[in-house]
């Protein structure tokens, strides 16, 4: 009898697991036909909330399985696509993220300069908004952030490494061929000419002062100090606390404050979340659910594993 209950247990546990692998193959099928070509949109709300964190990159990135990296276009969309929402009254915009590519950037920051023709967007930086990351902000209506954030790094970095000192101990020649002067202008193979480092310092401060002044614009800082206007364009990150005395954020405080402070500023009876998010891939559907999946299985193998375990505990008192 105590066997044949043993038994039961293990079939009822592998029937579970083999549901559960079924239901998972059909999501995985149902995703790949319909998900892949539109973006899932938001739970009912009249808050849309976009989540810009991590590095701002032009391609997004999906693994099996993992959550997806999405790009810069992906958050243009989302908030262009909130915009357009009649549905959404505001936009919040929480960032953690510290920047990255200059034209990711432009593109996040060009469909803020369109939300703002259509409703307020707002910021809120929880722990990380510099670069181009804080340019998006820097776009919103209104900016708070945590006490501690990192905020501003209003700068443009371009690097290279030179190998040229390594292959000339070895013996190793770098031989070149061009079809124009600067064609291998910061190659890692040989040092750069003054020239050329004065060429490429044009382009990335071309780049910085574009950066540099829409934050101004943006920002209203022609009442600032020259020493802080000038501070600001070292490209130097600020705590929360300093950025509000160089006016790149309204006020700081949590989350919860920035929520409470929103809702009075635009006159909301309440703000009532909804999350924005893309599935471009394969896996979209299946992306939302596989959670849920993972919670019920862990959830199945502990009641199984506990009710295996009483058994044995009753199979071993009536033995005693």
């Amino acid at each position: 009898m105590n066997k044949n209950n043993e038994n039961n247990n293990k079939i009822n546990f592998f029937r579970v697991l083999g549901n559960l692998f079924i239901f998972y193959i059909i999501i995985s099928f149902i995703s790949s036909l319909f998900i892949g070509a539109y973006d899932l949109g938001y739970a009912l709300g009249n808050t849309a909330v976009i989540n810009l964190k991590g590095e701002i990159t032009t391609e997004s990135n999906q693994q099996f399985l993992s959550q997806k990296t999405y790009s810069s276009e992906d958050y243009a969309k989302l908030i262009r696509k909130a915009a357009d929402d009649e549905n959404i009254k505001i936009i919040i915009l929480k960032i953690n993220s510290p920047g990255g590519s200059a034209v990711g950037s432009k593109e996040i920051v060009d469909a803020i300069k369109y939300a703002k023709t259509k409703k307020p967007i707002v910021s809120y930086i929880r722990e990380l908004g510099a670069s181009g990351a804080y340019w998006a902000a820097a776009n919103t209506d209104y900016i708070m952030s945590n006490d501690l954030a990192v905020v501003g790094s209003v700068g443009v970095l371009a690097s290279h490494l030179d190998f040229s000192g390594l292959l000339e101990k070895y013996g190793v020649k770098y031989q070149k061929l061009t079809g124009g002067k600067y064609k291998d202008i910061g190659s890692p193979f040989r040092n750069m000419t003054e020239e050329e480092k004065q060429l490429l310092q044009k382009k990335i401060n071309l780049i910085h002062e574009e950066f540099y002044n829409d934050v101004f614009k943006e920002r209203k800082l022609q009442n600032l100090s020259k020493e802080k206007k000038d501070m600001i364009k070292t490209g130097i990150f600020f705590i929360g606390k300093e950025a509000l005395n160089y006016s790149l954020i309204d006020k700081t405080g949590s989350y919860e404050d920035f929520k409470k402070i929103i809702k009075e500023k635009y006159n909301l009876t309440e703000l009532k979340e909804a999350t924005y998010l893309t599935s471009n891939n394969n896996l979209g559907l299946l992306q939302l659910t596989y959670n849920n999946i993972i919670n019920t299985l862990s959830n199945t193998i502990t009641k199984t594993i506990k009710e295996t375990a009483l058994t044995k505990t009753a199979e071993t008192k009536i033995i005693t």
